[in-house]
């Protein structure tokens, strides 16, 4: 297996509030932001092109699943 890690980005966001505050409170733009720029590093096999995530914002999986 020829494997190698790499870096990518997460870059989600909602144009929806969240019901867990009321629609003004400021916590709604804070939040909306929870998902946007979250970096995860994979472990892709370079010879059959499958990945999977090694680390969220640094932090190691306490597993490795599979490679799916």
């Amino acid at each position: 297996m020829n494997v190698v890690r790499v870096t990518r980005y997460l870059h989600a966001g909602s144009d929806e509030l969240s019901g867990l505050w009321e629609p003004d409170a400021e916590q709604q733009e804070v939040y909306h932001y929870s998902l946007y720029e979250v970096m995860v590093e994979l472990d892709v096999d370079l010879d059959t092109g499958k990945s999977r995530i090694a680390t969220v914002d640094g932090v190691p999986l306490a597993s490795l699943k599979d490679f799916a």
